[in-house]
């Protein structure tokens, strides 16, 4: 009787102590927000803008050719490329005698400025030859000093011009210049020597920082000051930017965002650690 007892009495203690051990679980009633500590951020104020990168574009000259240049055609883009050449100190060049040079050639020159860039920072450049030019190869050559600009096409402004490819010109952004690399692809020989590569051969003249507009319901000039403030508060390293704090505050609805230098390899990252930024 007295082992049953016992043997009684610990069955019931095991009972309770596994029931004391079980994790308790509890419910979350209907009116608990999920975040049980709301705080209010950079993101729920603003919107992210200015993120496009900016298409550059320009006339150039190719020399160190190795006898497979040409002497480029009448055109816009020659007298384009006439003009650059004599401004500055190559005014004594003389220019029509380099371009009818075998050893040169007249090249379109492309690329993107990306946003969030810098004064200086550089950017891949895409050569190209002119419809109907006469170069068998860019090979070997090197791309003169040239001005890269904005450009947009003649018909996304006027109607007038709905039916022309011809594109307007902008100011100077970027400067051009380096060795041609000539890309290995599918394409037949011939036409892979006509278009190359220069890496890392532009360089950017303007700052394309990002812009944090205040959303609706938020367009005040204390909060977006407030804004500006926290952001840079949160990278306090003013040596991110010279002379500049990271944001300012340029109006109640914009407020300018330059990239700290630690992010400028990871764009996505930065964006999101500024949209995490706690607001008072």
């Amino acid at each position: 009787m007295y082992v049953r007892t016992m043997l009684a009495t610990l069955s019931l203690l095991t009972l309770c102590l596994a029931g004391c051990l079980k994790p308790e679980v509890r419910a979350q009633t209907e009116d608990e927000p999920e975040n049980r500590y709301p705080i209010k951020t950079v993101g729920d104020v603003t919107a992210v803008g200015n993120i496009a990168p900016i298409p550059v574009g320009g006339v150039g000259l190719v020399i160190n050719l190795d006898g497979t240049g040409s002497n480029p055609r009448k055109s816009n883009a020659r007298k384009m490329l006439e003009h650059a050449l004599r401004k500055g100190k190559n005014r004594d060049l003389n220019v029509k005698k380099l371009l009818a040079s075998p050893n040169t050639s007249l090249v379109l020159i492309s690329g993107m400025i990306p946003a969030g860039a810098r004064k200086g920072d550089t950017m891949n450049l895409e050569v190209t030859l002119p419809a109907g030019s006469r170069t068998t190869s860019l090979k070997g050559g090197y791309l003169y000093k040239t001005s890269l600009r904005t450009y947009a096409r003649a018909g996304d402004i006027s109607r007038k011009f709905a039916d022309s490819d011809a594109s307007i010109m902008g100011r100077p952004v970027a400067l051009a210049e380096g060795p041609v690399q000539i890309i290995f692809g599918t394409a037949g020989n011939a036409q892979r020597l006509k278009k190359g590569w220069i890496y890392k051969g532009g360089h950017s003249l303007i700052q394309r920082p990002f812009s944090l507009l205040m959303k609706p319901g938020n367009q005040f000039a204390r909060l977006a000051k407030m804004t500006a403030d926290r952001v840079n508060s949160a990278f306090h390293n003013k040596r991110d930017v010279s002379d500049a704090d990271i944001a300012s505050a340029k109006s109640n609805q914009t407020v300018m965002l330059s990239v700290a230098a630690r992010y400028r390899r990871n764009l996505r990252r930065y964006m999101r650690v500024v949209r995490y930024v706690p607001l008072p």
